[in-house]
């Protein structure tokens, strides 16, 4: 790779100190360390980057920009116009490469230990485009860290004031409940849904009513108590790892309230849905745990299903320590 494709503009430096790293949290650590944003030429060029500066603001994060292309020196014109409305662009590293597109977006993420990569998106692929997938699709199935999907429909100043998070009830989703806390806080968002969907065909329901279902309505009532439950204790465990005793209370404190809602489904789909109907600036839910192959768009992974159409901005969640790789993601 060019070694000069990756000098900084005269005068350019960390966006760190800018993006305020205590905003986001009561331990003074933002959502996300390093934001890597990516930029074609196009004319919503200046739409990302003007996005992707107030993203890395909320986050507290660093951010640099990467144009997968030939290009390089138009996008550094466009992110010195940007920051005439925003100032911490003044100081932004723009990385240029050629090659496959979402090739060198993964291999720059991981040299530069980006741990949320920003890319445009388009609410559903267009037919032809959807057989292949587009270069936001095909990151969506192939990274190995967070990946923040914008449909360019970010609110006036902000980056979102409606945030959905869709949870399991493990150590990721705690990691990515806490990253959602922090970012609807940094993003001065007014509310964060922490959902649970759950199975109305599970295990445990068809051996309590029997093959043939009876009394499944109040199973399914039962069910749904249970699963409330669940997530209270949930939420209260990610609020202690926190060392926070009320965690709706800080939001609440930081001018976020916190709704949770539990509905039976499965795959990420009532997820989406319950976020268009409230209205969701952004969806946040985990990442799938492997690339993603052909057989997963038959078999309906819970990625693929939402790639077909976004909902709104979409966060696919994967939490990185710093300089690691994800476990069985690669190029």
């Amino acid at each position: 790779m060019d070694e000069g494709a990756q000098t900084r503009p005269e005068g350019v430096g960390s966006a760190a100190g800018v993006a305020g790293g205590g905003g986001a949290g009561g331990s003074g650590m933002g959502a996300f360390r390093r934001v890597m944003a990516c930029v074609g030429v196009s004319p919503s060029a200046g739409l990302v980057v003007r996005e992707a500066a107030r993203l890395a603001r909320s986050c507290g994060s660093e951010l640099t920009f990467l144009h997968a292309g030939s290009e390089r020196e138009r996008v550094v014109e466009i992110v010195r116009e940007g920051a005439r409305d925003e100032p911490m662009l003044g100081s932004v590293e723009v990385i240029g490469r050629e090659g496959t597109p979402d090739r060198v977006i993964l291999e720059e993420a991981r040299r530069i230990d980006a741990d949320l990569v920003f890319a445009g998106a388009l609410k559903s692929d267009p037919l032809f485009t959807g057989i292949v997938g587009s270069v936001a699709r095909r990151l969506a199935r192939n990274a190995d860290r967070s990946l923040f999907l914008s449909i360019h429909r970010f609110p006036p100043e902000g980056v979102a004031r409606t945030i959905v998070a869709s949870v399991m009830f493990d150590d990721r989703s705690r990691a990515m409940v806490e990253a959602a806390a922090r970012l609807a806080i940094g993003a001065g968002a007014r509310e964060l849904h922490v959902v649970r969907e759950y199975d109305p065909y599970s295990a445990r329901m068809s051996e309590t009513t029997g093959a043939a279902g009876a009394d499944s309505e109040r199973w399914e009532h039962v069910q749904q108590t249970a699963t409330r439950f669940e997530l209270a204790n949930f939420l209260e465990e990610c609020a202690r790892r926190l060392g926070v005793a009320d965690g709706a209370g800080a939001l609440e404190r930081s001018g976020v309230a916190l709704r949770t809602e539990c509905m039976a489904g499965r795959g990420g789909e009532e997820a989406a849905r319950y976020a268009e109907r409230v209205g969701a600036d952004l969806l946040v839910m985990p990442a799938p745990d492997r690339r993603l192959g052909v057989l997963d768009r038959f078999f309906g992974h819970p990625t693929e299903t939402l790639l077909e159409q976004f909902p709104c901005s979409v966060l696919l969640f994967r939490r990185l320590k710093k300089g690691e790789a994800a476990p069985g993601v690669g190029t």
